[in-house]
Formats: structure tokens, sequence, C-alpha cells
């Protein structure tokens, strides 16, 4: 590759990274391409990505980002995986194929800046999607003005009841 695409190259990765929210950095060494290209197809329906990158490439894309701390994790072959939108959903499915493939070994990752060990990453996977974290917040947010509406319909319902009630009494 000459000068000039490495130079787009990087510039288009450390866009891509900048603006991630979570990074998991695993190690591929003995994965088929096939199997790496299953899991990439896996993953075109959810908010996440792949990327096969030299170290030092990783490190100079990251370089001035907020995700810098990914750099100290990486060596050797590995593959980047990242999201710009939801962190659960990218740890739930790296760590799914991580239990298909035993030779995907997941090191560890980001999430906002801060880096993960592998455990941190498995803790993610564990928290509930943002298309979940907006259904509950929708749910509180709209609870309180249906108990207000409840309790504004709630004395023309009893006198509803008390009416029927006297009316069968007669």
């Amino acid at each position: 590759m000459k000068k000039p695409q490495k130079v787009v190259v990087l510039q288009e990765l450390k866009k891509e990274l900048g603006n991630a929210v979570a990074i998991v950095v695993a190690e591929y060494k003995g994965i088929t391409v096939d199997s790496l290209h299953k899991f990439r197809v896996q993953l075109r329906g959810k908010p996440a990505r792949v990327k096969v990158v030299k170290n030092t490439l990783l490190g100079l894309a990251t370089q001035g980002t907020g995700n810098e701390a990914i750099a100290k994790i990486a060596g050797g072959p590995i593959a980047i995986i990242y999201s710009q939108d939801d962190p659960s959903t990218l740890a739930k499915e790296v760590l799914a194929y991580a239990k298909k493939e035993p030779l995907f070994v997941v090191r560890g990752g980001t999430l906002g800046g801060k880096l993960l060990d592998v455990a941190g990453v498995e803790q993610l996977s564990t928290m509930p999607s943002m298309g979940e974290l907006r259904a509950k917040l929708m749910g509180l947010l709209q609870a309180p003005a249906q108990q207000f509406l409840s309790l504004l319909q709630a004395p023309a319902r009893n006198l509803l009841g008390v009416l029927e009630a006297k009316a069968q009494k007669q």
C-alpha cells in the first residue's frame, strides 16, 4: 500500500475508533478466514464492526482519542471489534462467538475510554442493550402521567359505581 493510501486508511480508522463507545480486542491466531468472515456476517445487522489491524496502526489510530488505553492490550495478531452505539450488544456478540470458536481469545477492551479486562467485557455483556434501556426510560417517563390521569378519573369512576349500586338496590 502506498503512503497516501495509508494516510487515508489511518484517518478513517482514527475517526471510527474516536467515535467508538466500546472496543473489544481479541486474538484470532489460528482461526480460518471463513470463520472470521462468518463472524463479520453475524455482526452485519448489529451496531458493531470488526477490523483486523496492525498494532502500530492501532496505536496511531487511537492516539489523541479517548480510547488510547486500548493500545496497552494490543500485541500479536489482533482483531478489534467496536461499536459506536450499543456496547452491551457488542460484548454479547463477541463473547458468543468466542464460545463457539475456542481460538478466538478475548483480551479486553475499553468502554468510554476506560480499560476493561476480560471480566469487565463479560460484565458488560450482562447489561441491558440500549434499546432495552430506552424502553425502560420511556416507561419511567410515562408512569407519572398515567398515574395522574388515573387519579383524575377515580372520583368520576367511584361516583358512577355508587350510582350503579343504588340503581341495582332499587
